[in-house]
């Protein structure tokens, strides 16, 4: 810098201090070595680039400590997954400001730039970030009329809005509610959102027990058809929080106005609610006027419940209910606990390819107009991932999942990791599902079955997700081509465990229509239930615990006794038994709708005496048919599973 030129040198030094966030100076003396203050103007300087790490730690260490949901994980499972982080809008735009595109090197800077705080540090697994000593993270503050609620909306207490508005509710306000309520209240999104759910699962148990000491339905709860139509206050559907963020802008006075405007709107798209019209003497016929309205749905859901041997242990209570807010829906679970979910997510159905899809997804577009484009996958995987996240499960089994390349991959190997956060690679479902579930800090294994037919590089196979904050990884294969298999370790007093997820090429030959014998398709799984018992005696605790999951295209009965009669069995007898038949006395008498109508009961999660399964999905009402399935906006012909289990004897 010339002193010659000092008035535009002052406004360079100024541009650069603005930006000091990107740029530093080194002020240099008469002798071109460096100077440690402020020097004249006299004196010259460089102006440099700060190096990558240090443009990336400050947003990162702000979001650690700050983020609601940051804090969220910390306190639910002692780390943030990398995943999550790198993925933040903040911190992608602070990559895009170093020139990272990709989320593979997004991912490794993030590393080499948290090797440069003290506050956090990397977790074992390379996946995560846990605190240090010196971390801290600020607790979030609610402003002071939002502080006592949560999602679960335990308090009647009525909360002054954040600010007010006209007496008439506006037109936008009341159309934007009125498409909430449409979306909310869908059967599937209904089925698959936790605070709701939560609700009709209290208000199904006060219909059970009764009120003012009455057993049974027949009660005064609020519920009608034996427990079947839910009622909803305002106050309840004010737990979600696009719809409070609407109601904070009025008066409680003004709340049934709105309410009654969104609903009664003429000439509008019908929604699933209507107000529910059961008045005192005293209270005005009009909607308008009434000081706490209630909703009832316009038609009877199919819905499914967590069934549960005893309902009031702490640790089925945690599974159903929410969380405290928001940014923390789900409760945490104790640690002696484990969920599971296995599910069939059929990818073939949206390869046009496959025999699957070549006979349903026409005969379901002519029958029942379903256009081939609800079978897309960029359709499918959200929903897939709602039901796969409803719960927080511990260990996710997943079969019929779509796959590049025939080769098993471990998203805990270094070779593997850039194959799982490949961003050009719109058919490798595994992947994408894999980039959502990584947010909420799951690792994954997976073994291929077979190919698909015509589709060149395409496969189809088995995998197993788990928590890498309640689980790591000991060791993981391919139990040949029936199966993944991995063997977990507890992080937090859990049961260890060894897990199956399997669906064996004769069940996809049964699926497409070809004639596999029950026997054909059991013996197809007695090598993958070999390999178990292997691992078994050579796992690394004693007390591990085996999970036999999968899509095993015949039922329980079928399947347990063909696999305890092959000679292997006698080597280490494991007594299976499916966690439904554990926790309802029988098994669901479907899992799988055919597109004849009919179907089969082959989604089973299998466990040894070892295991106390506690609380498991019970059946739907009435078992949906296939056409139904589908409008209702399920994306697979398969029925999800879950169990919660706990060690025996814990």
């Amino acid at each position: 810098v010339a002193a010659s030129a000092s008035g535009r040198a002052a406004r360079l030094l100024e541009a650069v201090e603005n930006v000091s966030e990107l740029l530093e100076l080194q002020w240099l003396q008469e002798d071109g070595t460096e100077d440690a203050g402020s020097a004249p103007l006299e004196v010259s300087c460089n102006i440099t680039m700060r190096p990558t790490y240090e443009l990336l730690l400050k947003p990162m260490e702000t979001l650690l400590e700050c983020e609601p949901r940051a804090v969220g994980f910390f306190e639910v499972d002692g780390e943030v997954p990398l995943q999550w982080l790198v993925d933040h809008p903040e911190m992608r735009h602070a990559f895009r400001n170093v020139g990272l595109m990709t989320t593979k090197a997004s991912l490794l800077a993030a590393r080499s730039a948290l090797a440069n705080t003290r506050r956090f540090a990397i977790a074992s697994s390379g996946q995560s970030v846990q605190r240090t000593q010196r971390g801290r993270v600020a607790r979030r503050t609610e402003p002071e009329e939002k502080q006592g609620r949560s999602l679960a909306f335990v308090s009647n207490k009525k909360i002054k809005p954040s600010c007010t508005m006209r007496g008439i509710p506006s037109h936008k306000d009341a159309c934007s509610l009125r498409k909430l309520l449409a979306f909310y209240f869908q059967p599937f999104n209904l089925q698959h959102n936790r605070v709701l759910l939560s609700l009709v699962e209290d208000l199904r148990r006060s219909e059970a027990t009764g009120k003012a000491g009455k057993k049974g339905p027949g009660s005064k709860g609020h519920l009608r058809s034996l427990g079947q139509r839910p009622i909803f206050r305002l106050q309840d559907i004010c737990a979600l929080p696009r719809v409070q963020r609407t109601f904070d802008r009025y008066t409680p006075e003004v709340a049934s106005a709105l309410l009654a405007a969104a609903l009664q709107e003429p000439g509008a798209t019908p929604v699933p609610v209507r107000i529910h019209h059961k008045r005192e003497a005293h209270e005005p016929r009009g909607a308008w006027g009434l000081t706490d309205p209630m909703m009832e749905l316009t038609y009877v859901p199919k819905l499914r419940f967590v069934e549960s041997v005893d309902p009031t242990r702490p640790e089925v209570v945690a599974l159903t209910a929410c969380g405290p807010n928001a940014d923390q829906p789900l409760a945490a679970l104790p640690s002696n606990v484990c969920v599971v979910v296995s599910y069939s997510v059929s990818s073939d159905l949206s390869d046009a390819s496959s025999p699957k899809a070549e006979s349903l997804v026409q005969k379901l577009s002519e029958t029942a107009g379903i256009g081939p484009e609800n079978f897309s996958w960029e359709t499918r995987q959200p929903k897939i991932f709602r039901q796969l996240s409803l719960h927080g499960p511990d260990v996710i089994c997943l079969q019929g999942i779509q796959s590049v390349g025939f080769a098993q991959r471990c998203s805990e190997n270094e070779s593997d990791y850039g194959w799982f956060v490949d961003e050009a690679a719109p058919a490798n479902h595994l992947a994408q599902l894999y980039q959502q579930l990584a947010q909420g800090n799951y690792g994954a294994f997976f073994a291929p079955t077979l190919k698909l037919p015509v589709s060149g590089d395409l496969c189809l196979g088995n995998v197993v997700f788990w928590k890498r904050s309640r689980y790591c990884l000991h060791r993981s294969q391919a139990l040949g081509t029936a199966g993944a298999c991995v063997e977990l370790g507890s992080r937090q007093g859990g049961p260890p465990l060894v897990v199956c997820s399997a669906k064996s090429a004769a069940v996809y030959a049964r699926d497409w229509a070809d004639a596999a014998t029950d026997e054909a398709i059991v013996s197809s799984f007695e090598d993958a239930q070999a390999a178990l018992m292997d691992w078994m005696l050579e796992a690394v605790s004693d007390e591990t615990q085996p999970l036999f999951c999968g899509d095993f295209g015949v039922d329980t009965r079928t399947l347990v006794q063909g696999l305890s009669s092959c000679p292997y069995s006698s080597t280490l007898p494991l007594a299976w038994k499916s966690a439904q038949a554990s926790v309802l006395g029988e098994d669901a008498q479907a899992t799988c709708l055919l597109a004849d109508g009919s179907c089969r009961c082959s989604d089973i999660i299998l466990h040894d005496t070892g295991l106390e399964a506690l609380a498991t999905f019970g059946p739907f009402r009435e078992t949906p048919d296939l056409v139904e399935f589908f409008q209702t906006g399920y994306p697979s012909d398969h029925i999800l599973q879950m169990a919660l289990f706990v060690r025996r004897g814990m």
